[in-house]
């Protein structure tokens, strides 16, 4: 909703109860702008527990606010529904509860992108992911949060090497800290402390693969000397 409905000359000339209707609306409206527009279901959504908003006022608001620019009113599967131009839609539309307006295309089905991991990512992500479970309060991470967490990791990994995000996972948890943001820091500061030692870690050898970030510094600082 825009700040500049309040200074709309068109909104402002709008009966008290029909602005009232006309913004709890907007709250309900799906993704694509759409809400029910039949007075006893809107009554339901809005004003359940107030009984001076009678089906037969609300009708009569309903009615004018129909009228106005704010609502395009509809008819679908036998009932009345309203799209609301000042909603904001969804980019991606997931959340479509009614039937499409006049003139509205139907939504491409919402498809997750799924990132896989590499195989050396793997069991460190899975240790990782159990970790970041034991910190919520349920001791679970929701299938969103495991997809998110996978995007970033993949991220991080094409940006700073395998190697460095292992890395950057073992520290997180070693020092309790549940969040990507952690383990892009220690990838990127690994990536350009100690390129060579991360570059024997990504041709898998175990010594260095269990290494901490600071036994990491000082192997450097050993191979200097």
């Amino acid at each position: 909703m825009s700040r500049n409905l309040w200074q709309n000359h068109a909104f402002c000339l709008l009966p008290l109860g029909v602005r009232l209707t006309y913004l709890g609306l907007l709250v309900f409206a799906d993704d694509m702008g759409n809400v029910a527009f039949e007075p006893a279901a809107v009554r339901g959504m809005l004003f359940a527990t107030d009984e001076v908003v009678t089906v037969e006022r609300l009708g009569g608001w309903l009615a004018t606010l129909g009228r106005s620019e704010f609502a395009r009113v509809y008819n679908a599967d036998q009932r009345m529904f309203a799209h609301l131009p000042g909603a904001v839609l969804a980019k991606t539309p997931r959340r479509v509860l009614c039937p499409l307006a006049p003139g509205q295309k139907a939504p491409k089905p919402y498809a997750p992108v799924v990132v896989e991991l590499s195989p050396n990512l793997k069991g460190t992500f899975e240790t990782f992911v159990a970790f970041v479970a034991s910190k919520n309060a349920g001791g679970r991470v929701t299938d969103s949060r495991r997809l998110a967490l996978t995007a970033a990791i993949a991220d991080i990994a094409s940006n700073y090497g395998e190697a460095a995000t292992i890395l950057g996972m073992r520290e997180a948890i070693g020092h309790g800290a549940a969040t990507d943001k952690y383990v892009r820091a220690v990838a990127k500061s690994a990536a350009a402390e100690a390129p060579p030692m991360l570059t024997a870690l990504d041709g898998g050898k175990p010594d260095v693969r269990d290494m901490s970030l600071a036994s990491l510094r000082a192997t450097r600082g050993a191979h200097r000397r």
